[in-house]
């Protein structure tokens, strides 16, 4: 299976889940993206998408997290 993570922060960390991952010998990617990664172009490359929390809240503007 192809799991991949995007990490908005750098204190976030997929913890027990990347454990998991490994232990069950899945392929695993991450888009740190406050680095500037990139996403993975295609939805047909993963298999389990796992979008870690963030700054942003409901109450947040567009203009604040574009």
């Amino acid at each position: 299976m192809r799991i991949h993570f995007i990490q908005h922060e750098v204190f976030e960390a997929p913890g027990a889940y990347l454990a998991w991952a490994e232990k069950q010998q899945h392929e695993v990617t991450f888009s740190q993206v406050y680095q500037q990664d990139l996403l993975p172009d295609e939805i047909d490359s993963v298999d389990v998408l796992i979008i870690m929390g963030g700054p942003q809240s409901p109450d947040s503007s567009p203009s604040e997290y574009p």
